[in-house]
This record gives C-alpha cells, sequence and structure tokens, in this order.
C-alpha cells in the first residue's frame, strides 16, 4: 500500500469522530436551553437504621409468693334468736264497705196487662233456727180477649214444702201443690165457624203430694241415705182420673 493511500484511508476514519467531537456538544447546549428553568430539591432528612440502634436487654423479675398460712375458726349458733314483734295490722284501704239489704221473708207481684190479663204472684218463707223452715208459693195469671171468641185462658197454682230438723241429723221433709189450668181452644176460623165457650173450653188439674227422710249432715259411717215417696194426679174433662204413686231410696 503505498503512502497515499495510507494516508487517505486514516482521513476517512478520524473525520466523522472529529465531526461527532465538534457538532453533540453543540446540540446539547441547544437541548438545555430549551427546558424550563423551574426545578425539585430533594432533601433526604431522616435516613434510621435498625441496624446501628443500641440494644437495651430487660429481663423480667417474677413476684415473691406469699407462702404465709392463715388460720380462721367460725362459731354459728345452732338455735335461730328469737325475735319479738307486734302482730301486723291489716286494714283494707280505699274499699268501701258493701251496703247491707233488708232482708224480707216474703214477695208480692201484681200487674195488668192486654188483653184483660191480670197477673198475681207471691211467696213467703218461714224459718226457725236449725229446727224448721217452709216456703210458700201462689200465682194467677188469666187472659181473655173480648174482641177475639174463645180467646182466654187461667192458670191457678198452690205450692208448699217444708223440712223438720231432728235432733239425730235427720231431716223430713213434705211438699204438696195444686196446679189448674183452663184453656180454650180458638184456633179455627172465626169467619165461618163458631163454638159457645163449654165446647172449647178445657181444664187440667194437677194434684202432687210427697215427702222424704234423709240425713242433714255425715254420720259416724259416712253414710249419705235417702228414703221418699211421692204421689201425682191429673185429671181434666176428657178422661177419667190417673194417679201415679211414685217412690225412690238410695
Amino acid at each position: 500500500m503505498t503512502h497515499t493511500s495510507l494516508s487517505h484511508l486514516i482521513f476517512r476514519l478520524v473525520a466523522p469522530l472529529v465531526w461527532a467531537g465538534v457538532m453533540i456538544p453543540g446540540y446539547l447546549t441547544a437541548q438545555t436551553k430549551e427546558l424550563p428553568t423551574e426545578a425539585v430539591e430533594i432533601v433526604k432528612n431522616f435516613d434510621a437504621r435498625l441496624e446501628d440502634a443500641q440494644k437495651v436487654g430487660i429481663s423480667p423479675a417474677s413476684l415473691a409468693l406469699d407462702t404465709t398460712v392463715q388460720r380462721q375458726t367460725y362459731f354459728v349458733d345452732a338455735r335461730p334468736s328469737h325475735l319479738d314483734y307486734p302482730a301486723p295490722r291489716l286494714r283494707p284501704l280505699a274499699f268501701k264497705r258493701d251496703q247491707v239489704l233488708d232482708h224480707f221473708n216474703g214477695f208480692v207481684k201484681a200487674g195488668y196487662g192486654l188483653p184483660a190479663s191480670p197477673y198475681v204472684a207471691g211467696g213467703y218463707a218461714f224459718r226457725q233456727e236449725d229446727r224448721f223452715d217452709a216456703h210458700l208459693g201462689i200465682l194467677y195469671h188469666a187472659a181473655d180477649n173480648k174482641k177475639l171468641e174463645n180467646q182466654r185462658f187461667t192458670s191457678t197454682a198452690f205450692d208448699l214444702d217444708g223440712n223438720v230438723h231432728l235432733p239425730d241429723r235427720l231431716t223430713v221433709h213434705g211438699d204438696i201443690g195444686f196446679h189448674q189450668d183452663i184453656v180454650s181452644f180458638y184456633g179455627y176460623d172465626h169467619l165461618d165457624t163458631t163454638f159457645n165457650e163449654s165446647a172449647t173450653k178445657q181444664r187440667f188439674n194437677r194434684f202432687a203430694l210427697g215427702g222424704e227422710v234423709f240425713n242433714t249432715s255425715v254420720n259416724d259411717l259416712l253414710l249419705d241415705y235417702t228414703i221418699g215417696a211421692n204421689y201425682y194426679s191429673l185429671t181434666d174433662f176428657l178422661t177419667p182420673k190417673s194417679p201415679v204413686w211414685v217412690s225412690s231410696w238410695n
């Protein structure tokens, strides 16, 4: 290779490097001038490292145990203490006493209605303490319609019962009663048919009589007993008298 060719080759290799060394600083200077002027300053004030800290060792100490023994003695009285206190006084407050009603041994009721209907009822009670008691009752009720033929009736009743208490825990009971119903059958066509009073009238008589003996209170044998008999009779205009006797005991 000739000297001329070698010089030419060196120039070709060095020329680009020289050009780059001249142009790059100028380019960097131009880029720096175009940046904004603001800047952020970071200050790092604290940088703790645990590995550099000085360690302090603390050993726990156990508490001292109390090994002393205490002995306690108790005395309990086996008998309860006697307490003396007055009995409490119980008094109801804000309660009014019930009004005591007057006592009557008998009553009477009376009235009058339509059509032409009188009504009377009454009763009375007799009593002798622990020896005798009796009850009496009466009733009368009737009606008579003057505008309608044979629309009438009459009812009459009488009842009496009593008890006699004997000393030997025995009681004797007796009762008697009489009931009478007089009615007229008027369920017919009054425009086409007519009857006289005797043709539609009927009368029913009922008579009852009875008595029994029973123990008033529990006896020594713890037995309750009753012995009694009753008589009953019913009569009217159409059938003959039909008495009935009934007896009972237990």
